[in-house]
């Protein structure tokens, strides 16, 4: 059941999985830091995605998680990783990109960008940093910098399988 949840004012007890997508820049309060520390210190996972892959939002993922988690770093998770490989019959190993992020000067080739934080020897926050949800929407924007359709429908289900099975 998806519902809407405002940090620092709802409860996160009963709630297993959050996804964290926005376009701009932001900042989370000292209260709403410590609420998703807790949050994913108690086993919860976070996804994050960055809507059309933009450069502000990017920046204030990375700083605000540096301020929860101040002795951590995303890194990339390599194309061998469990969540690649979730759904065997939807393999989300190889991707391709929008057009907008194919003409970006980033070496993207053709396996998947992730990345994780590991939090109590288990991968707790999953960022996108290039736009899945835009192709689960099957957005046609020029602007759009991420995932084609299938392979953020792939990636996105396997995420969520990977999610649900560990």
């Amino acid at each position: 059941k998806r519902r809407a949840i405002t940090l620092g004012k709802d409860t996160l007890s009963d709630v297993p999985f959050l996804y964290l997508t926005g376009l701009d820049s932001f900042t989370f309060s000292p209260e709403q830091r410590q609420q998703l520390k807790r949050f994913i210190e108690d086993g919860g996972t976070l996804l994050i995605n960055n809507g059309l892959g933009l450069a502000s939002f990017h920046q204030s993922v990375e700083r605000e998680f540096a301020a929860i988690f101040p002795d951590q770093s995303f890194q990339a998770l390599p194309v061998e990783h469990p969540i690649f490989r979730a759904l065997p019959k939807l393999p989300a190993r190889q991707v391709e990109y929008s057009p907008a992020l194919q003409m970006a000067d980033i070496d993207l080739g053709d396996k998947p960008t992730l990345k994780g934080l590991t939090v109590n020897d288990a991968l707790r926050v999953i960022y996108s940093p290039y736009d899945m949800e835009g192709g689960w929407h099957t957005v046609d924007y020029p602007l759009f910098r991420g995932y084609s359709n299938l392979s953020a429908m792939r990636l996105g289900m396997n995420i969520i399988t990977y999610v649900l099975t560990q």
